[in-house]
């Protein structure tokens, strides 16, 4: 579908789910309606180093029964930064609904639907394009 003027996108997705199966939904975009990406974010965060000791002893000294002490303090002073980049999704194994929001990125976009036994599953999707301003 073509969202050039769109900026954000919300996917409902409802499930009538039969035995054991999972859908997995994809928003992907296009620049030129034929080539297609998944679409992803960018996490970011700061990863904190630490360094964790436990002691598991009763009172006879027998190790790994009742009592534990737990430690954790940080390695080091220094901390670091951590980015991976996450793909949108929603997956649903059995019945029931969930939903996404995210923004639109060139100038199509398209639904990648994943299943792993096509039989057992009935799926319902319904996407809502908004503009800036959340309308």
């Amino acid at each position: 579908m073509d969202v050039q003027f769109w900026h954000e996108a919300e996917l409902f997705v409802t499930a009538d789910v039969t035995g054991t199966n999972t859908i997995t939904i994809t928003p992907q975009w296009s620049a030129d309606n034929t080539n297609w990406v998944d679409a992803k974010f960018l996490s970011e965060g700061w990863v904190l180093p630490l360094s964790h000791s436990t002691t598991i002893t009763n009172a006879s000294g027998v190790t790994n029964t009742t009592t534990s002490t737990h430690t954790i303090s940080f390695a080091s002073s220094t901390a670091s930064r951590s980015s991976e980049w996450v793909t949108y999704q929603v997956a649903i194994s059995a019945d029931g609904s969930d939903a996404i929001a995210f923004p639109i990125r060139g100038r199509y976009l398209r639904f990648k639907t994943e299943v792993l036994d096509t039989i057992n599953i009935t799926p319902t999707m319904y996407a809502v394009l908004k503009n800036a301003g959340g309308r």
